[in-house]
């Protein structure tokens, strides 16, 4: 459904309904399967697992029926971090976990900024600006937040060369 959705070029609330008209029967269906189920198979069987798994991640699997802007998979997120996972065992070697968790928030920074069409030089220079400027309001400084400034273009070698 999401993919035809896709397909015939549907906006974000075109599909939203979409969601609600046929996905949402279907979610109620398996819910109520769920529940039934629960009662019947032994907790400890393959099967009663799931069951279980289902009943606690209920209201993660069914967040795409209330936010628009949801996916219903996580393929793009995967997509994005690829680079960085074949990239894995030189990680191995950031130091100590402070430096391992300081190159994943900075890897974050800039697989936000790609994925939101930012340059992310540009994005880390600006921040960085700000900060320095005395900006303290952290979600002012977010990628999701950010707003190039729109003054001249800086000066390349080329101008300078000229000049």
């Amino acid at each position: 459904m999401e993919a035809e959705s896709k397909r015939a070029g549907e906006t974000i609330e075109e599909r939203f309904a979409r969601r609600q008209r046929d996905s949402a029967p279907l979610v109620a269906e398996l819910k109520a399967w769920v529940e039934a189920r629960s009662g019947d198979v032994e907790p400890k069987s393959t099967l009663g697992k799931a069951v279980g798994y289902m009943r606690r991640q209920w209201t993660r699997l069914t967040r795409f029926l209330y936010d628009p802007l949801m996916e219903l998979t996580n393929n793009e997120v995967e997509r994005d971090l690829r680079p960085w996972v074949l990239d894995r065992k030189t990680w191995l070697f950031c130091g100590h976990d402070e430096s391992a968790r300081r190159a994943a928030d900075a890897l974050t920074i800039i697989t936000t900024c790609k994925k939101l069409g930012h340059d992310p030089r540009r994005y880390i220079r600006d921040t960085l600006k700000r900060i320095l400027d005395g900006e303290r309001d952290l979600n002012a400084l977010l990628p999701e937040n950010y707003k190039p400034d729109v003054g001249p273009p800086a000066a390349t070698e080329a101008d300078a060369a000229a000049a």
